[in-house]
């Protein structure tokens, strides 16, 4: 027996895919910087400003970049300190950081959607 695919299904997939990726990066997003802080503590604010660095250089490549760069400035704060912050991270979770860390180097997109500054204004001439 095939499985039927209804136009139903098909609108649930369309909607309901972006919606998913969009979760995701808020979670791999804090999960990331929660990893950042646990394995660099005081340094894990310049790894912050790196981070708002790079995304400003990547809207001079690409407009869209407009939006990460603005979400960036809005949500960067320093972290609190925790309650356990003398006490050094072990040599399992120091792995499993480093893991996370190759997971998103393989997996970034610097371009996630290809539009150029041309096409970008042009655009806003139209809808202006």
């Amino acid at each position: 027996m095939e499985p039927k695919s209804t136009p139903f299904a098909l609108r649930g997939f369309v909607t309901g895919a972006p919606v998913a990726q969009v979760c995701a990066m808020a979670w791999a997003r804090i999960w990331w910087s929660f990893s950042v802080y646990a394995l660099l503590r005081e340094r894990a604010t310049l790894v912050s400003r790196l981070a708002l660095a790079a995304s400003v250089f990547l809207v001079y490549l690409r407009p869209s970049w407009l939006f990460w760069s603005a979400l960036l400035l809005v949500l960067a704060r320093p972290h609190p300190p925790t309650l356990h912050d003398s006490r050094p991270v072990g040599r399992g979770r120091v792995v499993v950081g480093l893991i996370g860390l190759a997971v998103f180097v393989v997996c970034f997109t610097p371009e996630p959607i290809m539009i150029s500054w041309a096409d970008f204004l042009q655009a806003w001439r139209e809808v202006l």
